[in-house]
């Protein structure tokens, strides 16, 4: 059987898109587990908008 690998980012791809995930729990005021993502996209502005809200 034949394993998928997928794709290796650089170290340093990783080490920005942590400290970016560390920025966003801060600027959210993330401190618990799990967390909302509700929240979050809210707290970002983002507009969630749910699937059965859509036209089909």
């Amino acid at each position: 059987m034949r394993q998928h690998r997928g794709v290796r980012l650089a170290n340093e791809r990783y080490e920005e898109i942590k400290a970016d995930i560390i920025d966003m729990f801060e600027e959210c005021d993330v401190h618990t587990f799990p967390l909302n993502a509700f929240d979050i996209a809210e707290t970002l502005h983002y507009n969630v908008v749910p699937y059965s809200s859509l036209p089909v």
